[in-house]
């Protein structure tokens, strides 16, 4: 689907499109082995008008394990991530660190020089049909207990 595509096949509820996002949290977490996750999300507009569609939105970041170079990190993060199932070939953005999608989730990995954290940035799809405008559900949400629970 498109992002100007205003009805999807089949739309999602707030509740999914978040639990999309947060899944997949858990299996970057789970299948990278990344250590002292934290993050929040939203539900974001997916377009620059503040109307539907909306997508579940999570930033989260790992601690860089001791010795280890954010790039490096970054490198192995994703390869393990290729390695269950997930894909880099996205055709739209490419951060520093890498881009990799599945199911129609895609994630930014992202580091800076001289911190000690890589940062994620995971996008769900457009298929949340629910107006928000004006409400909190835009608003950011301490996610990091979900993140790190496996249910």
């Amino acid at each position: 689907m498109l992002p100007h595509d205003d009805r999807p096949a089949h739309p999602m509820t707030d509740e999914e499109s978040m639990a999309q996002v947060i899944n997949a949290g858990r299996q970057l977490r789970k299948a990278a082995g990344l250590q002292d996750v934290q993050g929040g999300g939203y539900l974001e507009f997916c377009n620059d008008m503040g109307s539907p569609l909306n997508k579940g939105y999570i930033e989260m970041s790992a601690a860089l394990p001791p010795g280890v170079s954010g790039h490096d990190y970054a490198e192995q993060v994703k390869a393990a991530m290729l390695a269950s199932g997930w894909s880099d070939k996205l055709p739209s953005q490419h951060m520093y660190g890498g881009t990799i999608n599945r199911d129609g989730v895609a994630v930014n990995i992202e580091y800076y020089q001289g911190e000690n954290r890589l940062r994620f940035k995971i996008y769900g799809e457009c298929r949340n049909v629910t107006n928000h405008y004006g409400d909190s559900k835009n608003n950011g949400t301490n996610l990091t207990k979900e993140l790190n629970s496996d249910s």
